[in-house]
């Protein structure tokens, strides 16, 4: 009998404290999770196939630290993105993101993919479950912001010349490329970015800019070609055509400062452009018409202004009578569109 009670003694103080075993437990438990998500995730994409496999294995971690520890520390515990919190998640994420990089076979845009799958919500290029800006793309840092914006135009060209090999994103390639070919170039604040006395000093300086002005070309051709296999566009047709006009604009318009003294006639974006906006002029209408409720804002907000197309148009207009007639029925939509707002 007093041999068993010391056994009984013996083994408990062999038992390890309740608050140890906890203490264990946890990393235990979210390494587990942590790998079913990213086996998950292996299969979604068929990692499998990949042509880079280590640089995918890679790519996988940071996008589940991402997409679930980051997230779920955002949204449940109300943590920011830009908290001293949050750093070591973030860079956890950025040093596995940048071990796949590294890794990439070339001409292979899968990382574009992966920084968007990975990023956009951070960046604020996608919704998060909870709002927060503090890391939105147009409130970094100068330098910051600029390096960002490079980054998305390489993916873009990237995806577009080269495409995906081996894994299959599915659609969420075509959500990568729409997404952050809206991004890349747009709302650029002259004051943050431009030297100049005045703000008119810098806004030219912008358009001046010859890297500036190289991106919005080579990623536009890029773009036009994912369009031409992009077998997931047709829940995009509204902001395609928001993307393509606003590009093929601004680089009309680019011309028209920094060639002033050409034909403005002779710019092979003009046929385009004429076509984009005939399309958005169209859907906009029968849409109106139908009292259909226009889902996404950034293209709702297009309709409702085109002062900048006007502008566009009136000057080609002027120089060229032989857009003259089209850019007359253009005007006439634009009127019927501006009765249907009115209520008319």
């Amino acid at each position: 009998m007093e041999q068993e009670t010391l056994q009984t003694q013996q083994l408990k103080k062999r038992k390890l404290p309740k608050w140890l075993i906890i203490l264990i437990a946890i990393p235990l438990v979210i390494i587990a999770i942590h790998f079913n998500f990213y086996f998950a995730t292996q299969r979604i994409v068929k990692a499998d196939e990949s042509i880079n496999q280590e640089a995918t294995s890679y790519f996988i971690h940071a996008n589940v630290i991402s997409m679930l520890w980051i997230n779920a520390t955002h949204t449940y515990l109300f943590v920011d993105y830009d908290s001293w919190l949050m750093k070591p998640l973030i860079v956890l994420t950025d040093y596995f993101f940048e071990k796949g990089e590294v890794l990439i076979q070339p001409h292979n845009g899968e990382d574009g993919v992966w920084w968007y799958l990975t990023y956009a919500y951070i960046y604020n290029l996608s919704t998060s479950q909870r709002i927060d800006t503090s890391m939105d793309i147009y409130s970094l840092p100068k330098n910051e912001e600029m390096n960002l914006r490079n980054k998305l135009t390489r993916y873009i060209i990237k995806i577009g010349n080269d495409g995906v090999k081996g894994v299959d994103f599915g659609k969420y390639e075509s959500s990568a490329m729409h997404t952050m070919f809206a991004t890349h170039l747009s709302n650029i604040d002259v004051e943050k970015h431009y030297t100049g006395n005045t703000k008119q000093e810098k806004i030219g300086t912008y358009l001046h800019d010859k890297n500036i002005n190289a991106y919005a070309n080579d990623s536009y051709v890029a773009y036009v070609r994912f369009l031409k296999k992009d077998q997931f566009k047709s829940g995009w047709e509204l902001f395609i055509l928001n993307n393509l006009n606003e590009r093929v604009r601004f680089l009309i318009f680019n011309d028209m400062v920094n060639f002033s003294s050409q034909n403005i006639c002779t710019n092979k974006y003009i046929p385009s452009y004429l076509t984009y906006i005939k399309l958005i002029n169209i859907k906009s209408l029968n849409r109106k018409n139908q009292n259909d409720d226009i889902p996404n804002q950034k293209v709702k907000k297009m309709f409702e202004d085109r002062e900048r197309d006007r502008i566009v148009l009136t000057q080609i207009k002027n120089s060229c009578p032989n857009f003259g007639d089209e850019i007359n029925q253009i005007e006439i939509t634009f009127q019927q569109l501006k009765g249907v707002n009115n209520g008319r």
